[in-house]
């Protein structure tokens, strides 16, 4: 899919989440197919205006954050995030992944 049409849903790997079968995990879809939105801690992307506005460079920023955001605040591993974000078909996202452990 298209950076532009990518929702992002995660749930950090922290204790607070206890046993969540979503701890740690990551998803990328498209807003049409939204029946588990409600199970995850966060999401970002074409929900959000911000995400919506932007043009693929900004995305690719702000893809960046979520990603630094996953890895290193939430504690998901780089595979879990590499393999959801496959996804996306015109941001390469390995050098991002590769940035948020800088």
């Amino acid at each position: 899919m298209l950076a532009k049409d990518a929702v992002i849903y995660w749930t950090p790997n922290h204790e607070k989440y206890g046993h969540d079968p979503l701890r740690g995990q990551v998803e990328v879809r498209s807003v049409q197919s939204l029946e588990s939105v409600a199970r995850y801690a966060y999401t970002h992307g074409d929900l959000d205006l911000d995400w919506q506005e932007a043009d693929n460079d900004k995305r690719a920023d702000m893809l960046e954050e979520n990603i630094r955001v996953m890895v290193v605040e939430h504690g998901i591993s780089e595979s879990a995030v590499k393999h959801a974000m496959a996804a996306i078909e015109d941001i390469d996202v390995a050098p991002l992944i590769h940035k948020a452990r800088s």
